[in-house]
């Protein structure tokens, strides 16, 4: 029996119209593993009006009379992957069909995904890719536009597609093999919003319990944002849950989206002194802008996993 799969997308709401941004390398140390991040492509009123049109999850009763753990981390389930490093500018496919779609598909199906034996239930994010970078491999493609190829024609494993960052220009031939291909599809996928807490609240349940009635693993999420020079990395303090471990404190609001990455999980004991009163507080204007949101909180964060 054909069986389809559910994926969620977060997209930041607040988009700013850019032109493409130039990829880097960030990764200040110049004999390591490159940090690539671009680029994404240019958020024209045809995007927008494409991010509009997708459906925005609520919700559920079910989930909402589940009671939330402080912190839950779907990195550690077997359905992920390991992390990987991506080809150029393939973030957005790397993100969404290398991370997302993989332990989507793979939590539906209850195969295990975190170790290279299991490389058959790995999906490789250059099928998608190849389909939509013109033959440059730093072309930068949104995810959702690598779930609609997969909705329609679906998405060979690693082995059938014949590596995992192979080459930008690869194609697959063969009729066994798409055909082996269609019996992983994706049947639907949707946009959280969460500016405010109500949204950030739901994110949360989808990470938990995939929004439903079980007590979990629950869902992984996309989003885009800027990582630049202008980046602000911190450690986390003593107080803090996960103590010593590194957290983005600041990125640049209003310049281009350069980078997709996956949101894996949460935890509400991170703390953080973003304005350096010695205190961690979520209930005190912070910013200055006369208003308490949850861009005044400095309790709480989430985590990604970045490729």
């Amino acid at each position: 029996m054909k069986k389809n799969y559910l994926l969620i997308a977060f997209i930041l709401l607040h988009l700013y119209p850019f032109v493409n941004a130039q990829t880097m390398n960030l990764n200040p140390d110049p004999y390591g593993d490159p940090w690539i991040t671009g680029d994404l492509p240019e958020v024209t009123p045809e995007v927008e009006a494409i991010i509009d049109q997708m459906p925005v999850m609520t919700l559920s009763p079910g989930s909402a009379a589940i009671e939330l753990p402080e912190a839950v981390d779907n990195s550690i389930e077997i359905f992920m992957r390991p992390v990987f490093l991506q080809l150029g500018g393939s973030c957005g496919q790397a993100s969404g069909v290398g991370y997302t779609f993989t332990y989507e598909i793979n939590y539906e199906r209850g195969f295990p995904a975190n170790d290279e034996i299991y490389d058959e239930n790995w999906y490789p994010p250059l099928y998608t890719y190849n389909f939509l970078n013109e033959g440059n491999s730093y072309r930068g493609t949104w995810w959702w536009e690598g779930w609609d190829i997969i909705m329609e024609n679906g998405c060979p494993n690693v082995p059938v597609w014949g590596g995992m960052n192979t080459d930008h220009t690869q194609w697959m031939t063969g009729y066994d093999n798409y055909k082996f291909s269609m019996s992983n599809r994706i049947l639907s996928y949707y946009t959280i919003d969460v500016s405010d807490s109500s949204g950030l609240n739901t994110f949360k349940h989808w990470l938990y319990n995939h929004n439903d009635t079980t007590a979990g693993p629950g869902g992984l999420a996309v989003f885009a944002t800027i990582l630049d020079t202008n980046t602000v990395y911190g450690i986390l303090p003593p107080e803090s849950a996960e103590a010593g471990k590194g957290i983005i404190v600041s990125v640049e609001i209003g310049s281009p989206f350069n980078h997709a990455m996956t949101f894996v999980g949460y935890n509400d004991s991170i703390k953080y002194d973003y304005n350096d009163d010695e205190r961690f507080t979520n209930d005190i204007d912070i910013n200055g802008d006369n208003i308490i949101d949850i861009r005044d909180w400095e309790i709480g964060a989430l985590k990604i996993v970045n490729s």
